[in-house]
């Protein structure tokens, strides 16, 4: 879906529509209030920033095709007199006073031959690839440690672009439940079935599985949870930690049968968090969690007037 740009806005205390563009940097005042009109002066500067653009994009060249000439003057067929420099035509009357300006030519766009444009795609790619996060380089130790290429390569990459596409670029740590479901969601518009979309996203888990595996023993993985369908999805995925974010200390308590049944769950770390106080946190610790966060102890703490007076001597 093409995403629509609008380059002009109204300045708090001004009437009249102003222009802003990144490439080159412009910021200016059209001098007009009215909006159809602030369009059409706006044009020129919004075709040189789509110009540069285009430009900076390889394997792209744009070039100015004159009309006329430039540095001459010229005759029309009508006998106008114009007088052309590099990018705009001044014709003439008879008097040799102004008539009107119009565009010395056209930009066109030419893109470079079919071979150069496989070369800058490989070279797009193999930049795309070099490890820019812990999560790239992640992702490019699992493929390389399991020896996958081919078609199973270039799915595993494609499934963690799309992840980093609809996740706006978070962090696999900071992921969540809903962000799973963004992946999902977009494969099942897409009318795949259930056990390919699970094939799809088994590319990420198992990446992140490997990483579990590389890690030192004293490094843990902590899951943070809101509700009973997130509990039983970090039990399923091995977390070594798990917070329970929010919940009531009836919650609390229920979550904490749920995962001692588990098996394996005995030994599991559970820590409470969120809307915890001095006044509620016993029920809490009575709820058998192993560890208790309590952020009145520092947001809710009383301030202390303290000064501090210093004299000179002699």
């Amino acid at each position: 879906m093409t995403r629509k740009i609008d380059y002009l806005f109204l300045r708090k205390g001004s009437r009249n529509w102003q222009l802003k563009l990144q490439s080159p940097r412009i910021e200016k005042s059209l001098g007009t209030p009215d909006r159809a009109q602030a369009e059409i002066l706006a044009l020129p500067y919004i075709q040189e920033h789509k110009v540069r653009l285009l430009e900076a994009k390889p394997g792209v060249q744009v070039t100015w095709l004159h009309r006329f000439a430039p540095g001459q003057e010229h005759i029309t067929p009508d006998g106008e007199r114009i007088v052309a420099d590099d990018r705009e035509l001044i014709f003439l009357n008879h008097n040799g006073a102004i008539v009107r300006k119009e565009p010395n030519g056209e930009f066109a766009v030419a893109l470079a031959p079919l071979r150069e444009q496989k070369a800058i795609v490989r070279r797009e790619e193999q930049r795309q690839r070099t490890a820019t996060s812990p999560d790239d380089a992640l992702i490019e130790t699992y493929l390389k440690h399991k020896n996958i290429t081919g078609y199973y390569e270039r799915e595993a990459r494609a499934v963690w672009a799309l992840y980093k596409q609809l996740t706006n670029g978070k962090p696999l740590k900071d992921a969540s439940r809903d962000d799973g479901r963004k992946l999902v969601d977009y494969y099942e518009k897409q009318n795949l079935k259930s056990a390919t979309i699970q094939k799809k996203i088994g590319w990420l888990t198992a990446a992140v599985n490997l990483a579990r595996k590389a890690v030192s023993h004293l490094q843990k993985i902590e899951v943070e949870v809101e509700n009973f369908s997130q509990l039983h999805e970090a039990l399923a995925a091995g977390a070594d930690t798990i917070l329970l974010d929010n919940m009531t200390p009836e919650q609390t308590r229920e979550a904490v049968r749920l995962v001692r049944e588990t098996p394996g769950g005995q030994h599991l770390l559970l820590e409470s968090s969120g809307g915890i106080t001095l006044q509620t946190v016993h029920l809490y610790a009575e709820a058998g969690v192993d560890l208790i966060s309590v952020g009145a102890l520092t947001h809710s703490a009383p301030a202390v007037d303290i000064s501090l007076e210093m004299t000179a001597e002699d």
